[in-house]
């Protein structure tokens, strides 16, 4: 029980708790193509979301159609740390900027608005 015990106290020190991922880990897992197919808010969601990372910035941009509507945003991004990111962009003329708090595995992202509505994408191959 003891060397049960110890092995198990060893192996969380190596390994850690399920690691937590700095803000360079995301900022690198964010860069790529995610696909979104869900309802949100009681409307039918499916898009692609894409981030990159290019030498004048990060860019991002955003093609969905949303309850029979079609949107296409351009815009920017910062990751703030490990769990928030900052998108900024233009909409009806007006630039917006948001922080919204952000999950990203090598597979799955997800994104929570300021508002609390989560959006979550699958990364296209």
């Amino acid at each position: 029980m003891r060397h049960m015990l110890c092995g198990l106290v060893l192996g969380l020190v190596l390994v850690g708790p399920a690691a937590a991922q700095t803000k360079e880990q995301v900022a690198a897992d964010i860069v790529g193509k995610w696909s979104i197919k869900d309802t949100i808010d009681g409307k039918e969601v499916a898009g692609v979301v894409e981030f990159s990372s290019e030498k004048d910035g990060n860019k991002m941009s955003v093609k969905a159609k949303a309850g029979g509507m079609e949107v296409s945003i351009n815009g920017t991004y910062k990751v703030l740390d490990a769990n928030s990111v900052e998108i900024t962009y233009e909409r009806k003329g007006e630039t917006k900027k948001e922080t919204s708090k952000v999950k990203v595995t090598k597979d799955n992202l997800e994104i929570t608005s300021p508002a609390g509505t989560v959006m979550k994408y699958t990364r296209l191959k």
